[in-house]
């Protein structure tokens, strides 16, 4: 029961947030997954490394592709930061690299507070579903387990 409150609690919130929210609620949700895999990785947890990295991988392509649609400077630079980090949670991922697995969570933590001073100086309103700035992620699906979640 409350799982399912929840469920549509985050529903509900996706869908009605702004563009910068839902980016910034992605970059938090990669954020937290490399927390997670780097807590599971010293505890020699692989199966919860792996899934957790890959959820990580998930939402940084997700962010890739959700800023590469429009070509300008910023967007590109974005777009250019991304891939970076994807690069090296993959590397983090096949070497078992630690140390740069919780670099990878900084550096998603510094945009994570870059994101939330643009959405807070510009008091962002909700926008519909249709805007949604991840385009790629089916939000029915996004509960389910089944696939993309925004949960550690």
């Amino acid at each position: 029961m409350a799982e399912h409150s929840n469920a549509q609690y985050l529903q509900s919130k996706i869908t009605t947030a702004s563009q910068p929210r839902l980016h910034l609620m992605l970059i938090e949700g990669a954020s937290r997954q490399c927390r997670v895999a780097e807590q599971a990785g010293r505890a020699e947890y692989w199966g919860e490394f792996y899934a957790a990295i890959d959820k990580a991988l998930d939402i940084v392509e997700e962010l890739a592709r959700s800023v590469s649609s429009t070509k300008n400077e910023i967007s590109e630079k974005l777009e250019e930061q991304y891939a970076f980090l994807y690069r090296e949670l993959a590397a983090a991922r096949f070497s078992l690299d630690l140390p740069k697995l919780a670099t990878c969570a900084k550096l998603l933590d510094f945009e994570r507070d870059t994101w939330k001073l643009v959405c807070e100086k510009n008091n962002l309103a909700p926008v519909s579903r249709q805007a949604v700035i991840a385009p790629n992620l089916n939000l029915d699906t996004a509960y389910s387990g089944e696939s993309f979640s925004f949960e550690a």
